[in-house]
């Protein structure tokens, strides 16, 4: 199963799956901004798609779930990507996934369509200058209400070990607006952090929204961290503890804890054919 971890809000879950069934295509009916397909693999079957054509799919990219995460019983998450500017259509996604029927779990496989929301790395470029660790250094200390909220929300530890990684937010209904605000709060954070780790972390996560509704009426938020920084938390809360204080880090944890429902980490290597 998507490996799932526990590592940050108390007040959240984790969603087993990603949706009871496939995205709604596009109202418009024209092509998506970009794409991803998951493929949920039999554990069995796992070392006969290696070897079978599934695996020169001709126009994708292959990546396959790893880490130490992955479940010993399954099913295996193999995520592709196109490898042009622009995604397949709808009808020769259809016809990969059909392609891999065979060797799928019960779960299947989902064609999630993608529209840009916020590239953090090209965002930077247009924020102040980052602060010197002398002056992050100088900054008051956390006023208790801050602190109260920090406890409530929890501090996670949401790391990678892969080439690439996908994080998964799955933000309430009607939370949209109060999300946008928190991944703009994000944004600056990373931006102006006096961590030079921080920034280059900054320069390969974007931000994606998923068409159509998940679980409950929740609306899927895709992070594509590529490449990944490895040995740096990627959880949002950690990032607001470094750069906020006071009454701001209050408010950005209470904003994150009510338009937060769950979340999904998949860790992800490039599987050579």
């Amino acid at each position: 199963m998507v490996r799932l971890l526990l590592l940050l809000l108390g007040l959240c879950t984790v969603t087993p799956r990603l949706f009871a069934q496939a995205p709604a295509p596009p109202s418009s009916g024209g092509a998506p901004k970009a794409e991803v397909l998951l493929f949920f693999v039999r554990v069995d079957a796992a070392d006969a798609l290696q070897l079978s054509a599934f695996m020169r799919t001709p126009g994708y990219t292959i990546f396959k779930e790893t880490g130490p995460l992955v479940s010993k019983t399954g099913p295996v998450i193999y995520a592709l990507f196109p490898a042009g500017p622009s995604p397949a259509s709808a009808t020769a996604s259809a016809d990969v996934i059909k392609s891999a029927s065979r060797y799928l779990a019960q779960r299947g496989a989902n064609r999630l369509e993608l529209a840009p929301v916020i590239d953090f790395g090209a965002s930077a470029q247009a924020l102040p200058a980052a602060r010197s660790p002398q002056a992050a250094a100088s900054t008051p200390a956390s006023a208790p209400a801050a602190e109260a909220s920090s406890e409530s929300i929890g501090q996670g530890d949401w790391q990678f070990s892969g080439e690439r990684g996908l994080l998964l937010l799955f933000v309430k209904p009607g939370k949209d607006a109060l999300f946008t605000s928190v991944l703009d709060t994000l944004r600056t954070a990373l931006a102006q952090s006096p961590d030079a780790r921080r920034r280059e972390q900054a320069r390969g996560w974007r931000v994606m929204k998923v068409t159509g509704n998940g679980p409950s009426g929740t609306v899927l938020y895709l992070s594509l961290l590529d490449p990944v920084v490895h040995g740096v938390n990627y959880a949002p809360s950690s990032v607001f503890a470094e750069a906020l204080d006071g009454e701001a880090l209050a408010r950005a944890y209470a904003d994150y804890s009510e338009a937060l429902s769950s979340f999904n980490l998949i860790d992800l290597q490039q599987v050579l054919p």
